[in-house]
């Protein structure tokens, strides 16, 4: 009878001892969804910040820093190698054809005058490749020659 006894008990205990084996098909399932949803968004940002890049907005009036349309600016660029480019003139003008420009913008602000703080506005657009050095050569020949309101605009890649 004990014998009898003993198998029950094993009977018993190796049904009820049994390990839960959860259904693991819909977590995997879910995960992988996942997994797929985030290297999708990952290309899709991929491809929007690619694509912000190429993009060439029109440069207006209204979008220069100083948001004031009735105010005098006047706008030059420089380019990765520091060299001044300037509305009137194809070529960049070196640093002593530079002064001397400056020097004519600023007398023609002035109107000949000896007031030397001019209420212009210079707005510099440089290349992103352009050296912090010739940016701040650039902006004390300016101020030198009397003008005291800047706007730097930093162009990516082409030359403003």
């Amino acid at each position: 009878m004990s014998l009898i006894s003993t198998s029950r008990r094993r009977r018993g205990r190796s049904q009820a001892g049994l390990p839960i084996e959860p259904n693991l098909t819909p977590l995997l399932d879910i995960v992988l969804q996942l997994i797929v949803f985030l290297l999708m968004l990952v290309q899709l940002g991929s491809q929007m910040e690619q694509a912000a890049h190429t993009v060439k907005l029109p440069v207006a009036p209204a979008t220069l820093p100083t948001g004031l349309l009735g105010s005098d600016l006047l706008t030059v660029g420089l380019d990765p190698s520091g060299r001044l480019l300037v509305p009137d003139s194809v070529e960049p003008l070196d640093p002593a054809q530079a002064n001397a420009w400056w020097a004519a913008q600023a007398n023609q602000k002035h109107n000949g005058s000896q007031r030397r703080n001019t209420s212009t506005e210079v707005i510099l657009r440089a290349d992103a490749a352009a050296r912090y050095g010739t940016i701040r050569r650039a902006l004390a020949t300016a101020q030198n020659h009397g003008f005291r309101w800047f706007s730097l605009v930093v162009t990516r890649g082409n030359t403003p």
